[in-house]
């Protein structure tokens, strides 16, 4: 926020979707780079809802842009799932991405406590079913969900162990992938 204020004073950005992408950004940072049960995580939630309403307050007084985006963050039908599709099927495709694809499934490996550490478990393959049901409402969501998984491998395995770098590079592909795409 502190770039995004020094950015304001001097007067760099363009237009309003200049701005409004910058703090989705910094939102969406928030949100990759913090696990959903920190104080971080859920600092960037609150400061975000209270964002967007603010802007949709905005928008509905004939003040805003031209730009889908002024209205709210891009929902999944404004970005068509067509663009969505080929970052997911890179992921699914990714030498690294096999233990990813499909929920752990913690009995059959023997990790009685997966369900206490991890409580919103996350795989490809439910994030793939869910955007083909239409379930996110926003592409932040998917994302969210697509880091979720990063974030669950981390936690329960720490990030030193064979799989926790997998899953670093894996976010780090992501991330990638998803600014080539912006999204």
């Amino acid at each position: 926020l502190g770039t995004i204020d020094k950015r304001l004073e001097a007067g760099e950005y363009k237009g309003v979707e200049e701005f409004i992408s910058d703090v989705r950004l910094v939102f969406s940072n928030g949100f990759l780079y913090n696990r959903p049960d920190s104080t971080v995580y859920a600092a960037a939630k609150a400061v975000e809802t209270e964002f967007e309403q603010k802007l949709a307050a905005i928008a509905g007084t004939g003040i805003s842009s031209n730009a889908p985006s002024a209205a709210g963050p891009p929902t999944t039908s404004q970005v068509h799932v067509s663009a969505i599709r080929p970052i997911l099927k890179a992921l699914n495709s990714h030498a690294n991405s096999a233990p990813f694809r499909l929920p752990v499934d913690w009995q059959k490996l023997g990790l009685p406590n997966y369900p206490q550490v991890i409580t919103h478990p996350m795989d490809l393959g439910s994030v793939s079913r869910k955007l083909e049901e239409g379930k996110y409402r926003t592409v932040q969501q998917l994302r969210t969900d697509i880091d979720l998984i990063w974030q669950n491998c981390l936690t329960f395995n720490g990030a030193e162990s064979w799989i926790g770098k997998h899953a670093q590079q894996l976010r780090a592909f992501t991330l990638k992938k998803v600014t080539q795409a912006h999204l």
